[in-house]
């Protein structure tokens, strides 16, 4: 990863995160952190981003990227 991705998607997260502090219930916010962090191997976080995102979409986390999430935090 060169500098100005790095850059670019550290600004990301950030301006992500102030978006969800003002408005925790948006669901496209939440998902695009929850990918942001996984893109950048940030696993506790994406797995706690990603359960987030699918309690408030009020569905169950599927089964496969449960296992995932399983792998990659053990």
């Amino acid at each position: 990863i060169n500098f100005l991705t790095l850059f670019c998607h550290t600004h990301a997260q950030s301006l992500a995160k102030q978006q969800i502090s003002s408005h925790p219930k948006n669901t496209d916010l939440v998902y695009q952190l929850s990918t942001l962090y996984m893109e950048f191997g940030r696993w506790q976080e994406a797995v706690d981003s990603y359960k987030t995102y699918f309690t408030l979409v009020s569905q169950p986390v599927p089964t496969d990227l449960s296992k995932v999430f399983q792998t990659i935090t053990s």
